[in-house]
């Protein structure tokens, strides 16, 4: 009777090692399809700032210049929070690996930017920020009550 050739106990593991490396793969892709393709870009860049991933190549003591974080599954619902977009943990895959270009680039954007919040985030929209419609609307008020007085000539 004719059938598959049995497998060596070495091809045997291999294979094992590739099935679960074929259930981990599918298990990151399913996760990161769910998320959204895109965020803002404040969500996303406070997200990888503050993502525990952004350390762990500082702490591997022997690491080398190959030494790469790969995230896993659980990257992606960190304890503080779950990643905004798709595009977030893409980043996040390659500023962990290279944290101090991330953090040069952060800060040189908060200076471009023409309004950082109090918590040292990049407001997106600044025309759509509080303070702004707060002064619209205080303009618009002064500019009714101006309509709504009679102005005779004293």
């Amino acid at each position: 009777m004719a059938g598959r050739p049995r497998l060596t106990p070495e091809e045997r593991t291999i294979s094992e090692e590739r099935k679960k490396e074929r259930k981990k793969q599918l298990k990151w892709l399913k996760a990161v399809n769910d998320l959204p393709d895109q965020a803002s870009p404040s969500a996303e860049l406070n997200w990888i700032r503050n993502h525990p991933a952004m350390s762990r190549l500082d702490r591997i003591e022997d690491r080398t210049k190959t030494t790469r974080i790969i995230l896993d599954v659980s990257d992606i619902t960190p304890t503080h929070g779950q990643a905004p977009s798709k595009a977030a943990v893409s980043m996040l895959q390659h500023w962990c690996n290279r944290p101090d270009e991330f953090y040069k680039n952060l800060l040189a954007e908060q200076k471009k930017a023409t309004k950082v919040d109090t918590d040292g985030s990049i407001v997106d929209d600044v025309e759509n920020s509080t303070e702004v419609k707060n002064i619209d609307a205080l303009i618009a008020s002064i500019a009714q009550a101006i309509d709504d007085m009679e102005l005779t000539d004293g």
